[in-house]
């Protein structure tokens, strides 16, 4: 069952792949730092079908605004792949 706001949700729960708690929050604490340090959300759209859409091809901007190893750290952070995705160590 899905729960929260619906912009952070990582693409694997749209999936219906199930919550595999560590990598779904990482993919959340992506677009937590993504809103700090861009003022913004990283996936935005008119409705929740475009909204999924957009998440589940992890389709979003950085722009040169931040530094190289932010941007790096946030590529890695919003990877769509969970088995890529940034792990605790």
């Amino acid at each position: 069952e899905q729960c929260g706001t619906p912009a952070y949700i990582a693409p694997e729960i749209l999936r219906d792949q199930g919550y595999y708690g560590f990598k779904v929050d990482i993919w959340s604490a992506g677009v937590v730092l993504y809103a700090m340090l861009y003022g913004t959300v990283p996936f935005k759209a008119n409705n929740m079908t475009e909204l999924q859409k957009i998440i589940m091809k992890a389709k979003y901007s950085l722009k040169e605004d931040i530094s190289e190893e932010a941007r790096d750290l946030l590529k890695g952070l919003l990877e769509k792949d969970p088995a890529k995705r940034l792990n605790i160590s």
